[in-house]
C-alpha cells in the first residue's frame, strides 16, 4: 500500500478521537455564542446551571470521551471501541446539547447520561480484564470517574450545585489527572535523554478522596477549604514525582502542564475565597474547565491528531494560537473579575469572542487532520 495519507470518511470511524474531537470543539463553538447572547439578552433560554450541564458534559465530556476511547484500549492492551459505539456516542452527545439549547434541561441530562452507561459499560469491559493481570491506577480510575459524571447526570434536576461538582471534580479533573498520571512520564520519556520522573504510588486514592471530600463538604466552608488544599497537596506531591522541568521546556508537553497549573490554581482560589469568606466555586470552575480541561483538551488533541496523521509532533504556530486563545479567554473571564473588573462586555464578551476565536482556529487548522489516515499502513 501507498505511504502516502489520504483523505476518507472511512477513517473517521476507525479511531474514536476523528469524529469526537472536531464534533465536540463544534459543540463548545455553538454553546459559546449561544452563552454569549443569552448574557446579552438574546438567544436560547439558558440558565448558569443549564450551562454548566452542557459546558462539563456536552462540550468537554465529548472531547474527554474522544481521547478515552481512543487512548484507553491502547493502553490496557484490549481491542478499540466498535464503530458503531463511537458513532453512537457522538449522536447521542450532539442529541442533548440540542434538547439542552430548547430549554429541556432534564431531558437533555437523561441523554447524556445514557452516554456515561453506555461508555461505562464499555469502560469495565477493558478495565477488568487488565487489571487481573496488573494493577494500574489509569486503568482503575477510568470506570470509577465515569461512575462520578453518571452521579452528577442524576442529581443534575434536584441539585445542579452539587452535580456540576460532581462532574467537574469527581469526573473531569481526576479522569484528567489519572490518564496524565501515566501519560506524562511516558511522553517525557520519549523525548528527554535520562528522564528520570515517574509516577508516585497511591495518587489515585488520595486525588479521589480529597476530590470527594470538597464535594461532599461544599456547605461547611473550613471543610471544603481543608478538602482543596488536600488536593492541592496530593497534585503537587505527583507533580513533584513527573519531573516537569526538563521536558516542560518542550511546547507539546509545556501545555500539558500549563492544564496542570490551572487546575491547580483553581484548587488554591477555591480555597482563598472559602477562607476570606466568599463565594466559593464560580470563579474557580472557570478555572478547572476553561483554563485546565481545555488547556489539556486542546493539547492533547494537537498531538493526537498531528501524530496519528503522520505529521511532526509539534505544536506549531496554530497549535500555540489556539492554546493562547484559550489562555485569554480565561483571564478575561476569571483573572479579571477577581481584579475588581465587572464590565460585561469585557469579562464575559472578550472571553466569549477569544474562545469562539480558538474553537473556531481549532476546526480549520486541524480539523482537516481527522479525515488524514495514517502516513504508513499496511
Amino acid at each position: 500500500m501507498s505511504d502516502a495519507p489520504t483523505s476518507s470518511l472511512h477513517h473517521l470511524s476507525a479511531e474514536a478521537y476523528r469524529p469526537l474531537f472536531p464534533l465536540a470543539m463544534a459543540l463548545g463553538l455553538v454553546l459559546t455564542l449561544a452563552w454569549a447572547l443569552r448574557l446579552f439578552g438574546h438567544g436560547p433560554a439558558l440558565t448558569p446551571a443549564l450551562h454548566g450541564l452542557l459546558f462539563t458534559w456536552g462540550f468537554l465530556g465529548t472531547a474527554v470521551l474522544g481521547f478515552l476511547l481512543t487512548a484507553y484500549p491502547r493502553q490496557n492492551d484490549a481491542a478499540p471501541p466498535a464503530p458503531g459505539l463511537v458513532l453512537a456516542v457522538g449522536a447521542l452527545q450532539a442529541q442533548a446539547v440540542v434538547l439542552g439549547l430548547l430549554g429541556w434541561g432534564p431531558a437533555a441530562a437523561a441523554v447524556f447520561a445514557l452516554t456515561w452507561l453506555v461508555v461505562g459499560g464499555w469502560s469495565v469491559t477493558v478495565a477488568v480484564p487488565s487489571l487481573r493481570r496488573r494493577w494500574d491506577a489509569t486503568t482503575a480510575g477510568a470506570p470509577l470517574t465515569l461512575l462520578a459524571g453518571a452521579a452528577g447526570l442524576a442529581l443534575w434536576p434536584w441539585w445542579p450545585t452539587l452535580a456540576a461538582d460532581l462532574g467537574i471534580l469527581g469526573f473531569l479533573v481526576p479522569l484528567a489527572l489519572v490518564l496524565l498520571d501515566r501519560l506524562l512520564p511516558f511522553f517525557s520519556s520519549k523525548r528527554v535523554p535520562g528522564y528520570a520522573g515517574r509516577r508516585l504510588p497511591g495518587f489515585l486514592p488520595a486525588l479521589v478522596l480529597a476530590l470527594g471530600a470538597r464535594v461532599a463538604l461544599g456547605d461547611l466552608p473550613a471543610g471544603a477549604a481543608a478538602a482543596d488544599l488536600a488536593a492541592a497537596a496530593v497534585l503537587v506531591r505527583q507533580i513533584w514525582g513527573w519531573r516537569p522541568w526538563p521536558a516542560a521546556r518542550l511546547p507539546l508537553i509545556g501545555v500539558l502542564y500549563l492544564g496542570v497549573a490551572w487546575i491547580l490554581a483553581g484548587l488554591l482560589l477555591d480555597a482563598t475565597l472559602i477562607l476570606l469568606g466568599g463565594p466559593p466555586g464560580l470563579l474557580a470552575r472557570h478555572l478547572w474547565t476553561l483554563g485546565g480541561l481545555l488547556t489539556l483538551v486542546v493539547g492533547i488533541s494537537v498531538r493526537v491528531v498531528r501524530g496519528h496523521g503522520g505529521q511532526a509532533l509539534a505544536l506549531g504556530a496554530d497549535g500555540a494560537a489556539v492554546v493562547g486563545l484559550v489562555q485569554l479567554a480565561v483571564l478575561l473571564r476569571a483573572g479579571l473579575p477577581l481584579l475588581g473588573v465587572q464590565a460585561p462586555a469585557l469579562v464575559y464578551g472578550g472571553a466569549a469572542a477569544a474562545l469562539s476565536l480558538a474553537l473556531l482556529l481549532w476546526l480549520v487548522r486541524l480539523g482537516p487532520g481527522v479525515l488524514q489516515a495514517p502516513a504508513a499502513e499496511g
